[in-house]
């Protein structure tokens, strides 16, 4: 859902900064953006983590000034099958989304 927002911002001709904690991920989704001319600012970010989450504002202002659109849809996925309970991408599942957005970058502290 991320990639394809930032897709159309890209598109669309808005600066993006994409976050993720792996860091291939990110690399692969920056280099999708700019095939497309977006300018693209890439930071590995965890989400569940305070000063990761200082150094995205920060670096996204200092790149960019202050964001007019800022999408937080930080999660995991499980994997394909039958859901069990004990599984650590389920147990995590509702952590990543609820700080990233409790931690906003883009807010004014």
């Amino acid at each position: 859902m991320g990639l394809t927002f930032a897709e159309c911002f890209g598109r669309e001709g808005m600066n993006v900064v994409l976050a993720d904690v792996e860091e291939k991920a990110l690399r692969v989704a920056a280099a999708r953006l700019e095939s497309l001319g977006a300018s693209v600012l890439p930071v590995v970010t965890d989400v569940s983590d305070e000063a990761s989450m200082d150094h995205l504002g920060d670096a996204t202002r200092e790149a960019f000034g202050s964001p007019p659109v800022v999408c937080l849809n930080a999660g995991v996925s499980a994997p394909p099958g039958p859901i069990r309970a004990r599984h650590p991408s389920i147990e995590s599942q509702p952590e990543p989304p609820a700080r990233g957005t409790l931690l906003d970058p883009c807010m004014e502290r």
